[in-house]
């Protein structure tokens, strides 16, 4: 009986490392999150699961769509049915959430299943990080506390979005067009 389970535990672990392979293979790059963690993530971002409830209409100021999006908080794909996101960005409906438990914990198995490039969560929820760090996934910690910082955490979201999506000159303009303004 305990060769069954060594084989299962090798047998689980090679199939942890090959679901991460194909992005471990691709180029990368390094981006800073709000902790001020360094962040492996791909060259091209693709797939992303957000935890952030509003970081949704924040990918999509940034990169112009919610396609990228394949897992969200409930709260998001609620708050995008119930508003404008919905019409101007339908893919985030079609974004899995069986991966969040409670309000920002992890199903990991359910994550691992969506394949995301990137995880967005926010920083306060460190043990949620961990877990899916130690399943190999980046994860890109976001901050929203803290009383009168809501402006430069929003500045912060634009900028590492547009880092990780490789749209920083869209960020830009976005954070001088809300500085003019």
């Amino acid at each position: 009986m305990p060769s069954f389970t060594i084989r299962i535990l090798v047998a689980s672990a090679l199939i942890a490392v090959g679901v991460r392979a194909p992005v471990m293979a691709q180029e990368t790059r390094t981006v800073v999150d709000q902790r001020g963690i360094e962040v492996e993530v791909p060259k091209e971002v693709k797939r992303i699961a957000v935890f952030a409830g509003p970081i949704p209409s924040v990918v999509y100021a940034v990169e112009g769509s919610t396609k990228s999006i394949v897992g969200a908080n409930p709260f998001s794909t609620t708050a995008a049915r119930d508003g404008m996101m919905a019409t101007m960005s339908p893919e985030i409906l079609k974004a899995k959430t069986d991966f969040v438990v409670g309000r920002f914990g992890v199903n990991v198995e359910e994550l691992l299943a969506l394949n995301p490039d990137v995880i967005i969560q926010w920083a306060t929820q460190p043990q949620a990080m961990a877990k899916m760090e130690d399943a190999g996934l980046s994860v890109i910690g976001l901050k929203v506390q803290g009383k009168g910082q809501s402006q430069k955490h929003f500045e912060e979201w634009l900028r590492i979005l547009g880092e990780i999506f490789g749209t920083k000159e869209r960020a830009d303009q976005l954070l001088a067009l809300q500085n003019e303004i």
